[in-house]
């Protein structure tokens, strides 16, 4: 059994690695073959613990994702990997970039299935890792000639392009507003925590595809109700989820029950039983609220990497078995 710790997820995990899994996920999804039971919320101590578990039939693997936020000190993520035949605990993981990369590679297999082939503006709304994470994924699945960055701190414009800037790739430039940041652009990345909407029906044009990644809670909100009344398409990791948890989206379908019964979910669209674009003047939207089949699917990958490289910590039988008729 291996322990895997943040530096050892880090020198294993690439974006092409996590786009690869999640494409491979959510078709095993569409087969029936990843069992998904809700997630668990339980408070504690003022902060609360999620647990998250899955079982993929495809993968002969199983296993959950455990988060634990610990006020005014953070949040710590962990995903035990089990084998499905045996039932063998087969590694811990340090889960906090497989968090942030399985959603980027996630929204880059939505992207490719959806946004148009030509894209010449990609527009960035945030400038936290996960907005870093998209940009990356994005320069693999729609690279863009320029790229449109916006977030309230004009010190956090300047740190993303300094940081993420790539000549050779493309022009990234520092925007002073959303309206600026989404004119004239193919494809917008949404990834804000943002407490109050930051794109409207005004914002979107002819050909758009956006991806809305950031609002996850109730109390978080990313699109207007009137931008969601615009879609020509709406796919979701998981529709149910979305709809119920993301703030905008539950907003959105109190106001018209008919955009969630047309949501679609990715591991639909992936198996081509529904259609991400139909036209190039489609305006389309991929949103998400993250599945705990993308982060175990993403650490039976990186495990399985390390593994081979002779990463990790060897922790030998960690667990003792009580053995069947015993």
């Amino acid at each position: 059994m291996l322990i895997l710790r943040h530096d050892d997820v880090a020198s294993t995990l690439t974006m092409e690695l996590a786009i690869d899994a999640m494409r491979d996920v959510f078709c095993l999804q569409s087969e029936g073959l990843a069992d998904t039971p809700r997630r668990l919320d339980v408070p504690a101590g003022g902060g609360w613990l999620r647990l998250m578990p899955v079982a993929i039939g495809g993968l002969n693997t199983f296993g959950f994702k455990a988060m634990n936020l610990a006020p005014r000190v953070g949040v710590r993520y962990a995903i035990w990997i089990y084998d499905l035949p045996s039932g063998e605990l087969r590694g811990i993981l340090d889960a906090r970039l497989i968090t942030a990369m399985r959603t980027a590679a996630s929204t880059a297999v939505a992207t490719d299935l959806m946004a148009r082939k030509n894209v010449d503006r990609l527009a960035v709304i945030g400038t936290g890792a996960e907005a870093r994470h998209h940009l990356a994924a994005m320069r693999l699945v729609r690279p863009a000639s320029q790229v449109a960055v916006y977030s309230r701190s004009s010190a956090n414009r300047a740190a993303f392009v300094t940081d993420m800037a790539d000549p050779l790739v493309d022009e990234l430039v520092a925007c002073s507003s959303v309206e600026e940041a989404v004119d004239g652009a193919d494809l917008v990345v949404l990834a804000t925590k943002s407490p109050t909407p930051v794109l409207a029906a005004s914002h979107l044009r002819a050909g758009m595809h956006v991806n809305s990644i950031g609002a996850a809670r109730g109390d978080q909100y990313e699109l207007t109700t009137d931008a969601f009344a615009r879609f020509d398409a709406i796919v979701c990791d998981s529709a149910v989820q979305v709809f119920s948890e993301a703030g905008d989206a539950i907003v959105a379908r109190r106001a018209d029950e008919g955009l969630f019964t047309a949501a679609a979910n990715l591991s639909d669209a992936v198996a081509r039983r529904v259609r991400g674009r139909s036209h190039d003047d489609d305006i389309t939207l991929y949103k998400s609220v993250g599945l705990a089949t993308q982060d175990v699917a993403l650490a039976h990958a990186v495990l399985a990497r390390a593994e081979q490289a002779g990463l990790g910590t060897d922790a030998g039988d960690l667990l003792s078995l009580k053995a069947v008729g015993r």
